[in-house]
């Protein structure tokens, strides 16, 4: 499939606090969360920024995720509507859109990606959002429209994102899939255990 001009944005810069480790670091058979997430993003978009905060010097020493641009946010503590703000803002060039997802959703199916990248293709003003038996999740796509917006809004870590885009409801449209992946927040011991005990991976298509 050839690149469309959208940039992919993957936050990796939260504390891990529930967690108690880097969830950029977990793995996922034989890759960590964010080079799993890297390796299916990457396709399909014409750059990937990675934002990192938190535990930022020891997970850039243990990635491997040559051609990413990292970004720091140096006021991750803020949520992670400010992460989004930060990424946005070091795109390099003029793109018709970002493609989002967090690091503690790794277990998107790379098909996913490219069905919701052609779904947004047909409605490009449109925010697309995947869906699995009714349930949102990642990745979310936000068209060109909105990104200024975006950077110039406060950083609201009690309102954030889901806020924005319940603001901007009549511009979603939803991606009816077959992919438990997109709506998989792993972001406790007890839930990574659940889907990936072991680090193998389970199927997540029932």
């Amino acid at each position: 499939m050839k690149k469309i001009c959208l940039a992919g944005i993957i936050l990796a810069a939260g504390s891990s606090s529930r967690m108690k480790t880097p969830k950029a670091l977990l793995k996922i058979n034989d890759r960590t969360f964010l080079e799993e997430i890297y390796a299916k993003m990457s396709p399909f978009v014409k750059e990937v920024i990675v934002v990192v905060g938190a535990d930022k010097d020891e997970i850039l020493s243990k990635v491997n995720i040559k051609g990413a641009k990292i970004v720091y946010n140096e006021n991750y503590e803020r949520g992670m509507f400010s992460s989004v703000k930060k990424g946005l803002s070091a795109i390099a060039s003029a793109v018709g859109g970002f493609v989002l997802n967090p690091v503690d959703c790794p277990l998107v199916m790379e098909k996913t990606y490219k069905d919701i990248l052609r779904f947004h293709g047909t409605r490009p003003f449109c925010i697309s959002v995947p869906s699995y038996k009714g349930k949102r999740g990642h990745p979310v796509i936000f068209p060109e429209a909105l990104i200024k917006e975006i950077i110039s809004a406060p950083d609201d870590a009690e309102k954030g994102l889901n806020y924005f885009i319940k603001n901007h409801e009549k511009e979603v449209c939803v991606l009816n899939t077959n992919d438990k992946g997109v709506i998989i927040n792993i972001n406790t011991p007890e839930v990574y255990e659940s889907q990936l005990g072991g680090s193998r991976r389970r199927s997540l298509t029932g």
